[in-house]
């Protein structure tokens, strides 16, 4: 990795900072707190849906539709993954990464970087979040990495995989096994919480009763 120190407030990283002024610093440091206090990314990712507060995307196609241009973009909510990689992004302790990903064609899908490709200048611009609050979120993320922190998933046969549907939503129920029963939620709950579905919870074992007093009827 090519490192180099720049002064604060380089013209690239002014530009960077921009996105993320007001509310959306705010949001940034609400992320990591709760984040450090116990929450998981898939807590923090229904509960900011539920209080309603947007995405980078949701205002991005909002900017986009105010043009009358469309958009392709499937969700624009919350989700585990988007938390996560705002966790560990360290755009938000000053620093400012270059060729991260790069395109092997012309329109073709975009590949991450080795490390020593890229170009990484720190304290490039005035920090969101201190390096000690950015460094004990990555350490809480490599231990829950090597101790489930939903506790252990007992791995069985999916014997309803892809066959079961939400009522209300439409979408594929989603399996669970961490006891000794599989549990199917719905797969917007699963995602977005409260904000999209309920989550429509049902035991394998109530399942299979139902179809055996199905057919015994039959």
């Amino acid at each position: 990795v090519c490192v180099f120190v720049l002064p604060h407030f380089s013209p690239p990283a002014i530009n960077l900072l921009r996105k993320y002024s007001g509310t959306a610093q705010m949001n940034v440091r609400k992320i990591f707190d709760m984040y450090i206090n116990g929450m998981g990314v898939n807590a923090i990712a229904h509960k900011l849906n539920e209080e309603k507060i947007p995405t980078a995307r949701a205002i991005r196609k909002q900017r986009i539709e105010s043009r009358g241009e469309t958009t392709k973009f499937k969700t624009t909510l919350w989700v585990a993954g988007v938390v996560q990689d705002i966790l560990k992004n360290d755009f938000y302790i000053g620093t400012v990464t270059l060729k991260k990903t790069q395109g092997r064609t012309i329109r073709g899908k975009r590949t991450r970087t080795n490390p020593d490709q890229q170009y990484v200048f720190e304290n490039a611009h005035e920090p969101l979040i201190d390096k000690d609050t950015f460094q004990l979120a990555q350490n809480i993320t490599l231990q829950r990495k090597r101790t489930p922190y939903r506790g252990v998933k007992i791995q069985r046969p999916n014997i309803f995989s892809g066959m079961l549907q939400c009522a209300d939503c439409g979408r594929t129920m989603t399996s669970g096994s961490r006891s000794q029963n599989t549990r199917y939620v719905c797969t917007s709950y699963n995602k977005y919480g409260t904000n999209i579905c309920s989550s429509h919870a049902v035991m394998e074992y109530q399942i299979i009763e139902s179809l055996m007093l199905f057919l015994k009827e039959c």
